[in-house]
């Protein structure tokens, strides 16, 4: 077999039995979870009429999810957690170590898409979150996330750059190409903490860890590397960084700055402008860029701007390898069957959720 049809991370070779045939045979949606998945789902924390409704939404909208987001469930996941509190109110869900927890509390589940958003958006806000969460699995899991190298280029096309004070490299011609602005970035942050290996995913146990990574990576909102703190990238989302700036822009002292860097006032305006945030969730960390990409990409969510560059960066890292198995690999086979108490066997049911491209976006 050629390398291009060897199965991507977490490709499964099996297709999936429908809920409807579950709940035809008298089962309920956690036996169709188990049995299809391999996941549990588990209700965790006060009782809570809201959290109730919202575990008793999350097998319906795994039904309905892209092939691709079932398989990243089937193969990464083993435990969906609905909580009834405890997270933090604007938290909608998180993911760690194969577990995703949904915030079974969260009023914002309940308020329909409206307004731009409703133009784009596909299927509820809940399942959205699932399919962000599982962006983030395939962006990060250790046992098949994209290289740490075509993460941080995700990141780059999505617009997070450095105070031009401290990094005027990536106003100049390197940053109009996202691949010398990525290797640029990631010499960097060799220099750094030469730990970074940029052929593992971000969470791979043998690497300095997801917190180091954020420090020495992003900007914190009340220090900069100019102020004499740990060394970093100062990564920071272009809307950030410009209401930052703006604030000396009327200043001779910034002006004075940029020149005494080469670059004028201009230049770094043009720059910010380059490439925009692909969403306004994706601008709060570096963690959400990829997560976010994925989401896009498969679910048709609100983009603030949609940036050519980021979309392009997200379907060659976190779609095709899928999608090249899916066309070349070999095919799937039947679902697993459908376990009965009452019969050894309810039968081979028809596949679901079997579109062989359902990514969407450019």
């Amino acid at each position: 077999m050629c390398p291009a049809a060897v199965p991507a991370p977490y490709r499964s070779r099996r297709a999936y039995a429908a809920l409807a045939t579950y709940r035809e045979a008298g089962l309920d949606d956690r036996t169709f979870l188990d049995q299809q998945f391999g996941v549990a789902l588990v209700r965790t924390g006060p009782d809570s009429r809201r959290a109730d409704r919202r575990a008793a939404a999350v097998a319906p909208e795994i039904d309905r999810l892209p092939l691709q987001a079932k398989d990243l469930i089937r193969g990464a996941l083993e435990e969906i957690r609905v909580s009834g509190g405890g997270l933090d109110p604007g938290t909608l869900a998180t993911w760690s170590d194969g577990v995703v927890t949904i915030n079974g509390a969260s009023r914002h589940f309940e308020r329909p898409v409206s307004g731009p958003a409703a133009l784009n958006a596909s299927g509820s806000l809940l399942r959205t979150t699932i399919v962000h969460e599982c962006g983030h699995i395939l962006a990060e899991d250790p046992r098949g996330g994209v290289p740490l190298r075509d993460y941080f280029a995700m990141v780059v096309a999505s617009g997070w750059l450095p105070d031009p004070r401290d990094d005027p490299v990536p106003y100049g011609p390197v940053g109009e190409d996202v691949r010398r602005l990525s290797d640029h970035f990631l010499r960097a942050l060799h220099a750094i903490r030469p730990a970074w290996d940029l052929s593992r995913p971000l969470r791979d146990p043998r690497s300095p860890g997801v917190r180091q990574f954020d420090r020495d990576v992003m900007a914190s909102p009340h220090s900069s590397r100019r102020r004499g703190c740990q060394p970093t990238l100062g990564l920071c989302s272009p809307a950030r960084l410009a209401v930052s700036l703006a604030s000396r822009h009327q200043s001779p002292k910034l002006e004075q700055e940029l020149t005494a860097v080469g670059l004028s006032v201009g230049q770094v305006e043009r720059t910010l402008n380059r490439r925009g945030p692909i969403s306004l969730y994706a601008a709060t960390s570096i963690a959400e860029a990829p997560a976010e990409l994925f989401a896009i990409l498969h679910r048709g969510r609100f983009v603030v701007r949609s940036e050519p560059e980021a979309l392009r960066e997200g379907q060659r890292a976190l779609c095709e390898p899928w999608l090249l198995a899916e066309r070349q690999g070999p095919p799937r086979g039947l679902p697993p069957r459908v376990r009965s108490s009452r019969t050894r066997f309810v039968g081979r049911v028809a596949a679901s959720g079997c579109d062989l491209n359902p990514v969407r976006g450019r």
